[in-house]
């Protein structure tokens, strides 16, 4: 299930595109 997220990882300081995998 793809799910459309765009989170800041504060951790990496980058933004997850899930939408993208």
């Amino acid at each position: 299930m793809h799910i459309n997220l765009l989170i800041p990882n504060e951790e990496k300081g980058v933004h997850i595109d899930c939408t993208n995998k």
